[in-house]
């Protein structure tokens, strides 16, 4: 019964590929759109996920995303670094301002300051020269996407200089930085280097970066450095899950990404539920027949289910294929897209939803057959 189901589902081609192919439409805008909502609030806290080895991250009260920082005086890390369990502490600086690229344009500037003795904080991923080169004087790292952005086709290896806050400084070298939702162009440089490139006059430390001694729990270090320092500290973690409720509160991705999966829910269902139940409509008459000659309305059934599942898997996987090229060929340094490739979670959840949002449709062209007068073959 199953090679007279699998004969009876590719017989008529029209509705065989339609069937396939709105599968994979749908797996492919709903795979790849997800994909994307999943990454960017995955990016959201790029920050984070940049630097995997700090265990707490403090800041002050009220700072729900990195890119947007209150400056916290230099005397308050040493309020955090006596707090005990704690190894060690140091600060990272974020901050804002412009630069002139060789085409002329202005260009807003994310930098982000570095601890200036241990370089913590500093990329992990270079192209171009060395993180230890950042230990010269006004001497910056640049990633890929800026680094092209302001230069053009120049070598990534010709370090050339640019004016960035008024003060001329050196490009030493090209990294690739996790990159940001916002898009931005991302700077590294010491953290003195930094604060005198966007003229912050008192206030230097946006984060203070925190290393827990070991053995320690990381909550119970957090909490002790809110009890002791007023300030808000985080672990890993729990730091990361806020930045990602910011951003799905503050900014439209839920709306506009969340629209076009629903979309490809709809399309899902309307467009493959109603030509697979038209395709069991139109053959009813072969289905009566196989009724007539003693089928069970088990085997009817189970002959729909595995055109079903037939049409899903081949769907699927063209669907899946077609999602993946499309992000692989959008993950290039100066794409938009850069960083966001296919989610896994998201491919195994469409793996599970999508066969049975087609079984449904044939569990319900089922109903209709089995209770089908039989000698319909004869009309």
């Amino acid at each position: 019964m199953i090679y007279v189901a699998f004969r009876m589902l590719v017989g008529d081609r029209v509705k065989y590929l339609g069937l396939i192919f709105g599968v994979a439409f749908s797996t492919l805008l709903i795979v790849q759109q997800a994909s994307i909502f999943v990454r960017v609030l995955e990016l959201s806290a790029y920050l984070v996920t940049a630097n995997p080895e700090i265990d707490v991250w403090v800041t002050r009260p009220g700072i729900g995303a990195t890119e947007i920082v209150e400056q916290m005086p230099e005397g308050w890390l040493t309020r955090v670094r006596g707090v005990q369990g704690v190894a060690w502490a140091t600060p990272l600086y974020r901050g804002g301002t412009t630069a002139r690229g060789a085409d002329g344009e202005m260009r807003n500037i994310g930098l982000i300051g570095v601890d200036d003795a241990t370089l913590i904080g500093a990329p992990t991923v270079m192209l171009a020269g060395s993180i230890e080169d950042l230990r010269g004087p006004d001497k910056v790292i640049a990633d890929i996407a800026t680094f092209k952005r302001l230069f053009g086709d120049i070598p990534i290896t010709e370090q050339p200089t640019i004016e960035i806050g008024k003060r001329r400084v050196r490009i030493i070298g090209v990294c690739r930085a996790v990159k940001t939702i916002t898009g931005g162009e991302i700077i590294y440089a010491r953290r003195s280097v930094a604060v005198r490139l966007t003229q912050e006059p008192n206030n230097t430390v946006s984060f203070a970066l925190v290393k827990v001694q070991p053995g320690v729990p990381h909550e119970q270090v957090a909490r002790a450095i809110e009890a002791q320092t007023g300030l808000v500290a985080k672990t890993r973690q729990e730091f990361n899950d806020s930045i990602i409720d910011w951003t799905m509160e503050n900014t439209g991705i839920v709306q506009v990404l969340g629209s076009v999966i629903l979309l490809g829910i709809i399309i899902g269902m309307l467009v493959v539920g109603q030509t697979f139940y038209l395709f069991a409509y139109e053959n009813r008459k072969n289905f009566a027949a196989l009724k007539a000659m003693g089928a069970s309305r088990a085997t009817i059934t189970l002959m729909l289910c595995f055109q079903a599942l037939f049409v899903t898997v081949l769907g699927y996987c063209i669907g899946l294929g077609g999602a993946t090229l499309v992000l692989y060929l959008g993950d290039t340094d100066l794409s938009p897209m850069r960083d966001i490739t296919l989610s896994a979670p998201v491919a195994l959840v469409v793996a599970l939803a999508m066969p049975a949002m087609v079984l449904s449709t044939a569990i319900l062209a089922a109903r209709g057959l089995v209770n089908g007068d039989p000698a319909i073959v004869f009309k």
